[in-house]
């Protein structure tokens, strides 16, 4: 354009540039003002103003002529050609940020991996995490607040120290979303340090299937808004960085449940070394124990010491609380039970000594023990026992066929610091028996919340007496299993068991038993019993005989559970009595009186047969005695015989 000018302005020019500094004031009034095209003439000067574009991308020329000419043509013509080009130059330095943005953001995951793999602590990766964060970033701030086994963390990429408003981290956790500046500035107030200077701020709740554990945050200072693609960063940010605390936090609970299990596993081998690795042999005594913790570790316990005349003297003792404090417990009373047991002769004392031993450690853990020790002699046969606070011990006096139930003497130790108990002396006659034991026993629950209780305890001890004192344990604590059911078994298990010897026409072979009245468990347990008469009928040579007597036993065990227990609950617990001579069978229940034989007429009438009762022939046809008699304590007893003299061997 010959005599003539042109100025430009470009994008982003906010002060249009040296090259308006000759424009006139009137023509930059048009320059931002709405009016665009035509001309001007002023002093002499053709005028042309044109823009291209809006906002941000608007382009802006003014040009200016001496002479007139198709200038207005080709400066329309010519602007255009400009904006084009300037045009895909914007786009073009548009896609070159977006571009680096991607790659920055791309080499900031790279770099996360990279930290993540360097350490597995949690408080090693956050820091250079939220620098290569901030580093990505370019300008301002990043923050990031959590919590961690150590506690609430407070992280900012500057390295200052700083402690978060409580009432902004809540209301930012519990979003469950992205918030803005706008959406937090009224809870950030007057608050100085970093926010005093605050120009811009997203932040977000952390991400994860455990539900937000902490946020992360961007803060600008002093310059610029974030943008939508920030914000998306932000997004993928505290997605990843609240899988990666959450599996963090996963990864250091296992680690702590792994070292518990190492750690309970040598508390429990330690408190299992603690019992007795053999109980003694007593003149004219048996004797069996039986321990099993409701955890890996408990608080119950038996033990076993020698007086300095010989007599052993038994310790059952209960802790009171679960796991290891009771453990530690545990192994301060045996501690103590063998530095003073050779001493004391008489059980109240010695729990007395205990007590005082153990006083001030049982007051500062706040627990207390409950025990009961019995001293055995021999000459006469007999226990001296003492009860500190301990569940009542338990005596089968063999002839009155009668259990009888033996109180604490005192209370349990630790309640006082000097402890008063008394000594009770008890004869043992032959075939009695006398047994100690936890109260998980008799207050194990089954899933109606009902308890064992002492009576059940009672109708086994006298179902089982004649067995041998290990099998008595075991069916005692198969019992408790038959009655819990599904139900956990929620305390430990303790018991020490002595029987005075039986007289040697007492001894037989006794297979002692109890299972649930349930109609389901009736073919197991004939099938139990029929392997249990097998192999003793394959030695007699007499296999017909097991048939018979499991078919008879099938039908009286169906009536006890059809119509004794007629919701199908409780128990019907007994004992085979097996020997050359004969098989016996004895069945026990506490369900309502059902004497299925009571006026019965068990004739036959072949041109009238019975509809039903065909259940009683056959136990009458297959055994040689089977009696029915309600008990005064309110329970059934059915006796079942099978006499093998004089019968067929094939």
């Amino acid at each position: 354009m010959t005599s003539g000018k042109i100025s430009f302005r470009f994008p982003g020019d906010e002060t249009h540039g040296h090259t308006f500094k000759e424009v006139p004031a009137d023509v930059l009034e048009i320059i931002h003002s709405e009016i665009e095209g035509g001309f001007i003439v002023d002093d002499g000067r053709q005028w042309w103003v044109a823009k291209h574009g809006v906002g941000e991308n608007e382009i802006a020329i003014v040009a200016w002529a001496e002479k007139e000419g198709p200038w207005g043509d080709l400066f329309t013509s010519w602007l255009a050609l400009l904006s084009h080009v300037t045009l895909e130059e914007i786009v073009t330095r548009d896609l070159t940020l977006e571009l680096v943005k991607a790659w920055d953001r791309l080499t900031f995951h790279f770099e996360l991996t990279k930290i993540i793999g360097r350490t597995s602590e949690l408080n090693e990766m956050l820091n250079p995490i939220v620098k290569s964060l901030a580093e990505v970033l370019g300008a301002g701030e990043v923050i990031l607040a959590t919590e961690t086994e150590m506690g609430k963390v407070n992280i900012l990429s500057s390295g200052i120290e700083f402690k978060l408003p409580d009432d902004l981290y809540e209301n930012i956790v519990k979003s469950h979303k992205p918030l803005s500046f706008s959406d937090v500035q009224g809870l950030i107030g007057g608050n100085e340090g970093i926010f005093e200077n605050v120009s811009d701020l997203i932040v977000a709740p952390l991400v994860s299937s455990g539900g937000a554990q902490g946020l992360v945050g961007f803060i600008k200072l002093n310059e610029g808004d974030y943008d939508a693609s920030d914000a998306q960063l932000l997004g993928s940010v505290a997605e990843h960085l609240g899988a990666l605390i959450e599996a963090s936090q996963i990864r250091s609970t296992r680690e702590e449940q792994k070292r518990l299990e190492r750690e309970l596993s040598i508390a429990a081998d330690i408190q299992s070394s603690l019992l007795p690795i053999r109980l003694p042999i007593v003149k004219d005594c048996e004797l069996s124990a039986y321990l099993q913790p409701a955890r890996r570790v408990g608080g119950d316990f038996y033990d076993i010491a020698h007086l300095r005349t010989g007599e052993p003297i038994v310790l059952l003792a209960d802790v009171s609380g679960k796991g290891m404090p009771a453990a530690i417990l545990t192994a301060v009373v045996h501690a103590t039970f063998h530095s003073e047991a050779p001493y004391q002769r008489d059980p109240s004392q010695l729990l007395a000594e205990i007590n005082r031993s153990i006083y001030a450690d049982l007051d500062k853990a706040q627990a207390f023990v409950t025990s009961a020790v019995a001293r055995i002699d021999t000459d006469p046969l007999g226990i001296a026992y003492a009860s500190a606070g301990h569940v009542e011990a338990a005596i089968w006096r063999k002839a009155k066929s009668w259990i009888e139930f033996l109180p604490a003497t005192g209370l349990p130790l630790g309640v006082q610091r000097i402890l008063s108990c008394r000594t009770k002396e008890i004869n043992l006659e032959q075939g009695d028996v006398f047994l100690l034991y936890s109260d998980g026993i008799t207050e194990a629950e089954n899933s109606d919340g009902e308890i064992f209780g002492a009576q059940r305890l009672s109708d086994i001890m006298e179902a089982v007496h004649l067995a041998s004192t290990e099998t008595q344990i075991q069916t005692i604590v198969e019992a408790v299993k038959t009655f819990c059911g599904s139900a956990p078994i929620r305390d430990d298990l303790a018991m020490v068991l002595v029987r005075a010897t039986l007289f040697e026409e007492d001894i037989q072979d006794i297979v002692p038993f109890v299972i649930s009245s349930e109609f389901s468990e009736i073919s197991p347990f004939v099938e139990w019993v029929w392997e249990q008469l097998s192999r003793f009928a394959s030695e007699e040579k007499r296999p017909g005989l097991v048939d018979e007597f499991t078919l008879a036993l099938s039908e009286v065990v169906t009536n006890q559970s059809k119509h004794a227990y007629w919701n199908g609950k409780g128990l019907i617990m007994g004992s085979l009595s097996l020997s050359s001579n004969f098989w016996q069978v004895d069945l026990f229940d506490r369900g309502v009186e059902f004497n299925p034989f009571a006026g019965t007429d068990f004739s036959v009438n072949p041109d009238d047969p019975p509809l039903d009762g065909y259940g009683l022939r056959i136990i009458q046809g297959a055994l040689d005695g089977c009696n029915y008699e309600r008990l005064q304590d309110g329970r059934n007893h059915w006796t079942l015989t099978k006499r093998l003299i004089g019968e067929d061997s094939e």
